[in-house]
């Protein structure tokens, strides 16, 4: 019987900036995920409740916010009436660091990754991956605790 190894890619970070790196893109690419989904669903409620209401996309702005872990460019979704409101990130804002502590603050009460996904689910009503509870806390812990 012959024996297969798994081949598992191991993914070596050359530093710190390569880690933050990647977790701006991780960040950045929830967000922009629940952006999409935020727009998508206006549209679609709206055009529920008002029959004769058309709206359509039209293209995408951009947009950078900041992060404990420095700028993280998206690109905010447009409608054509442009009355698309996200609730993720409002139209000013641009600091999201306040959903990165209270990620960390959670986390530091012992509640589980799994325990910190649902509670952004329920005080944001968006979701946040356990990989991305984890990503966050593993990059910010070190520096809470130095």
């Amino acid at each position: 019987m012959r024996h297969h190894r798994a081949t598992h890619r191991d993914v070596r970070y050359q530093d710190g900036e390569d880690i933050q790196e990647a977790l701006k893109d991780l960040l950045g690419g929830t967000i922009q995920d629940m952006l999409e989904a935020e727009s998508d669903q206006q549209m679609e409620a709206r055009e529920e409740a008002e029959p004769e209401y058309t709206d359509s996309r039209n293209g995408y702005k951009p947009k950078t916010l900041r992060s404990s872990m420095g700028e993280i460019p998206i690109q905010v979704p447009q409608d054509r009436n442009s009355d698309f409101e996200p609730q993720v990130v409002p139209k000013y804002k641009k600091n999201i660091s306040e959903i990165e502590g209270k990620i960390i603050a959670m986390y530091a009460r012992g509640m589980s990754v799994a325990q910190v996904s649902e509670q952004i689910q329920d005080i944001y009503g968006f979701e946040v991956s356990e990989g991305m509870v984890t990503a966050i806390t593993n990059k910010l812990l070190p520096e809470i605790e130095a």
